[in-house]
């Protein structure tokens, strides 16, 4: 059997150079204070208040999937609930 040493999958950017972010909402509970936006690629972080509760919410722009699991596994370092992970570009 030969071994091509090109890759035989299609790199996505030389198809779709205009690739861009896409732009999540990650809800998680408790308050992070607004100097902890570096840690998490600048994402804007914001408030909202439960009954009893509070809840951080970053909203910003993922470059990949990659860069969502790099979030998520920040919020699971910091023992943080994930309440949810909305992906705002398809609403």
């Amino acid at each position: 059997m030969k071994i091509n040493s090109k890759s035989s999958i299609d790199d996505p950017k030389d198809k779709h150079p205009e690739i861009s972010p896409d732009v999540y909402q990650v809800k998680v509970q408790g308050r992070l204070k607004p100097e902890w936006s570096l840690w998490f690629n600048g994402m804007q972080l914001g408030v909202e208040l439960g009954d009893n509760e509070q809840f951080t919410i970053l909203t910003g722009s993922v470059v990949d999937q990659s860069a969502l699991r790099g979030i998520i596994t920040r919020l699971w370092n910091l023992n943080l609930k994930i309440v949810s992970v909305i992906l705002l570009d398809d609403l």
